[in-house]
């Protein structure tokens, strides 16, 4: 009598659960990497988006600035009183202010003085706007 032994097409119960286990696994990792990824793609759109604001910022104020000279009304105290209350949300108030360029040692290299409140009569303005860490720097003179 020969008696055949049949063998099993398929999966035992005991791969079908190793299966589903690696496949739960694998998920998990996928997941955690998708949710990491898509929450952080949002960071350099952000500060793009405020490095933009403060540049556009400035262009308003250059644009200011060249309305005052084309209508011979340049005075860089009005500038700057423009500027701070324009633009205020901006402005570094502790690096915007008045310098004075000076040669003390004749070889002709002008380093600036510290910023100050108030202008003389060799007073360059110089604005700093700032936001969440991105800054712009600019001279304006009369």
């Amino acid at each position: 009598m020969d008696i055949k032994k049949e063998t099993g097409k398929g999966f035992t119960l005991i791969e079908a659960i190793i299966i589903l286990l690696v496949g739960a696994i694998l998920a998990v990792f996928v997941a955690q990497f998708v949710s990491t990824t898509a929450t952080k793609t949002v960071v350099p759109v952000l500060s793009f988006q405020d490095e933009m604001a403060v540049q556009e910022t400035m262009e308003e104020i250059f644009g200011d600035y060249k309305r005052m000279i084309q209508q011979n009304n340049l005075d860089i105290v009005l500038l700057k009183s423009n500027v701070e209350s324009s633009y205020g949300s901006y402005v570094d108030s502790g690096k915007t202010g008045y310098v004075t360029f000076s040669d003390n040692d004749g070889d002709k290299t002008f380093m600036p003085s510290s910023i100050q409140s108030s202008v003389t009569e060799d007073s360059v303005l110089f604005v700093t706007l700032v936001k969440d860490g991105h800054r712009i720097y600019s001279f304006f003179t009369d």
